[in-house]
């Protein structure tokens, strides 16, 4: 049987570390379960409304520990990235990081847009930015070079397998109506919706990765043995 393209992974810690931060651990248990490269959220807490700011506070990332974070992503042979929701402080993101990325709900921040553009372009790194839908898809722009793409995803956390493998659909018809690379970012429970994304031409694939079902989002991520069958079939392993 002929094996797919490889397509590559990104574990997202996202707030899963909180609240001890042990980054190693987390980090290596990634590289363990054969992806390719982690990615945690620069949010700060200010950015959501007031009655989740207590909770977002617990789950924010310590913004001094981003070349810890990249130091040890290195030393598991990991590429490291980050989702970025402030356009300050984004060019030095973007220098000490491989990869940046914009969530969905900044689709349409023009401002973070240009400023995550510009820093992509100077320092010649991917952007990848998420959208959920196509309606507005000229609204923002990434580089054309750096392996910079969009990807494709439904904002709801959890979201059902149903809903993610009709957007899936969705989105490998319009970006190959468009003939540009695409990626999908998951946040269901299980990752069928990836193999799907990945059978229809997805180049990248994007999933939370938790530890433990005890994990502050772990009800939209996967553990380490499910990452592991999912980065077997999509690295050309079983199918």
């Amino acid at each position: 049987m002929a094996t797919r393209k490889r397509v590559s992974e990104i574990a997202e810690l996202s707030s899963n570390p909180a609240p001890a931060w042990d980054l190693e651990k987390y980090i290596k248990s990634a590289h363990l379960a054969g992806v390719d490269a982690v990615k945690i959220q620069l949010f700060l807490p200010e950015h959501f409304p007031v009655k989740e700011r207590a909770e977002k506070t617990r789950a924010q990332f310590p913004g001094d520990r981003l070349r810890e974070y990249y130091s040890l992503a290195k030393s598991w042979g990991l590429a490291a990235g980050a989702s970025v929701f402030h356009a300050g402080g984004i060019g030095e993101v973007c220098r000490i990081l491989d990869f940046i990325k914009l969530a969905s709900r900044e689709e349409n921040n023009g401002e973070l847009i240009d400023a995550a553009f510009f820093a992509a372009n100077q320092f010649r790194k991917p952007l990848y930015r998420s959208i959920s839908t196509t309606k507005n898809f000229e609204v923002g722009r990434i580089p054309d070079s750096n392996g910079s793409m969009h990807f494709g995803t439904i904002a709801q956390y959890p979201a059902s397998l149903l809903r993610s493998m009709t957007a899936v659909t969705r989105f490998a018809f319009f970006f190959r109506s468009k003939k540009l690379k695409w990626g999908w970012s998951s946040h269901t429970k299980g990752f069928l919706d990836c193999i799907f994304a990945a059978n229809l031409g997805a180049s990248i694939v994007e999933k939370h990765f938790a530890l433990h079902s005890t994990d502050l989002e772990a009800g939209h991520s996967s553990l380490p043995d499910d990452f592991r069958k999912m980065a077997n079939i999509l690295h050309g392993g079983d199918s």
